[in-house]
Protein backbone atom coordinates (compact mmCIF):
# COMPACT_ATOMS: atom_id res chain seq x y z
CA UNK A 1 0.00 0.00 0.00
CA UNK A 2 2.63 1.97 1.03
CA UNK A 3 4.54 1.65 -2.43
CA UNK A 4 1.02 2.73 -4.51
CA UNK A 5 0.93 5.76 -2.35
CA UNK A 6 4.55 6.58 -3.07
CA UNK A 7 3.79 5.71 -6.67
CA UNK A 8 0.67 8.23 -6.97
CA UNK A 9 2.73 10.89 -5.11
CA UNK A 10 5.46 10.70 -7.22
CA UNK A 11 2.92 10.54 -10.36
CA UNK A 12 1.13 13.63 -9.20
CA UNK A 13 4.63 15.52 -9.00
CA UNK A 14 5.41 14.39 -12.71
CA UNK A 15 1.88 15.75 -13.48
CA UNK A 16 2.82 18.89 -11.48
CA UNK A 17 6.20 19.06 -13.15
CA UNK A 18 4.26 18.94 -17.18
CA UNK A 19 1.71 21.56 -15.85
CA UNK A 20 4.75 24.20 -14.47
CA UNK A 21 6.76 23.49 -17.92
CA UNK A 22 3.88 24.04 -20.30
CA UNK A 23 3.01 26.85 -18.34
CA UNK A 24 6.80 28.05 -18.62
CA UNK A 25 6.55 27.51 -22.00
CA UNK A 26 3.31 29.28 -22.66
CA UNK A 27 4.34 32.13 -20.59
CA UNK A 28 8.07 32.31 -22.93
CA UNK A 29 5.33 32.36 -26.32
CA UNK A 30 3.10 35.23 -24.57
CA UNK A 31 6.32 37.60 -23.62
CA UNK A 32 7.93 37.05 -27.05
CA UNK A 33 4.75 37.76 -28.98
CA UNK A 34 4.64 40.89 -26.75
CA UNK A 35 8.11 41.80 -27.31
CA UNK A 36 7.78 41.42 -31.30
CA UNK A 37 4.34 43.42 -31.03
CA UNK A 38 6.33 46.10 -29.30
CA UNK A 39 9.02 46.33 -31.11
CA UNK A 40 6.59 46.60 -33.84
CA UNK A 41 4.89 49.42 -32.79
CA UNK A 42 7.88 51.18 -31.70
CA UNK A 43 8.86 51.16 -35.70
CA UNK A 44 5.84 52.32 -37.06
CA UNK A 45 6.09 55.21 -34.39
CA UNK A 46 9.81 56.39 -35.19
CA UNK A 47 8.41 55.51 -38.88
CA UNK A 48 5.75 58.25 -38.85
CA UNK A 49 7.65 60.88 -36.68
CA UNK A 50 10.72 60.37 -39.60
CA UNK A 51 7.94 61.24 -42.06
CA UNK A 52 6.43 63.83 -40.23
CA UNK A 53 9.51 65.74 -39.51
CA UNK A 54 10.79 65.02 -43.28
CA UNK A 55 7.84 66.76 -44.48
CA UNK A 56 8.41 69.49 -42.33
CA UNK A 57 12.23 69.78 -42.67
CA UNK A 58 10.75 70.00 -46.70
CA UNK A 59 8.21 72.55 -45.71
CA UNK A 60 11.06 74.64 -44.18
CA UNK A 61 13.63 73.89 -46.87
CA UNK A 62 11.40 75.21 -49.66
CA UNK A 63 10.08 78.13 -47.63
CA UNK A 64 13.92 79.04 -46.86
CA UNK A 65 14.89 78.26 -50.47
CA UNK A 66 11.41 81.21 -51.71
CA UNK A 67 13.41 83.54 -49.36
CA UNK A 68 16.75 83.18 -50.64
CA UNK A 69 15.40 84.05 -54.03
CA UNK A 70 13.55 86.47 -52.77
CA UNK A 71 16.63 87.98 -51.43
CA UNK A 72 19.08 87.70 -54.13
CA UNK A 73 16.40 89.24 -56.61
CA UNK A 74 16.29 92.44 -54.31
CA UNK A 75 20.17 92.27 -53.71
CA UNK A 76 20.16 91.95 -57.98
CA UNK A 77 18.08 94.95 -58.22
CA UNK A 78 20.38 96.61 -55.82
CA UNK A 79 23.31 96.24 -57.70
CA UNK A 80 21.74 97.20 -60.42
CA UNK A 81 20.09 100.37 -58.93
CA UNK A 82 23.59 101.71 -57.43
CA UNK A 83 25.54 102.72 -60.70
CA UNK A 84 22.63 105.11 -61.20
CA UNK A 85 22.48 105.91 -57.63
CA UNK A 86 26.01 106.40 -57.80
CA UNK A 87 25.81 108.41 -61.18
CA UNK A 88 23.07 110.63 -59.67
CA UNK A 89 24.75 111.57 -56.45
CA UNK A 90 28.54 112.50 -58.06
CA UNK A 91 26.80 114.71 -60.19
CA UNK A 92 25.07 117.27 -57.40
CA UNK A 93 28.02 116.51 -55.89
CA UNK A 94 29.90 117.85 -58.97
CA UNK A 95 27.13 120.50 -59.26
CA UNK A 96 27.20 121.63 -55.58
CA UNK A 97 31.19 122.14 -56.40
CA UNK A 98 31.05 123.90 -59.00
CA UNK A 99 28.74 126.02 -57.76
CA UNK A 100 30.00 126.78 -54.99
CA UNK A 101 32.01 130.07 -54.10
CA UNK A 102 35.35 128.28 -53.65
CA UNK A 103 35.54 127.49 -57.14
Amino acid sequence: MQSEIINEILSVEDDADKIVDDAQKKASGIVSDAEAKAAALVKDALKKEREKNQAALKILMNDNAEKLAAYQKELEKQIVDEPDLINKLSGELADKICNSSVY
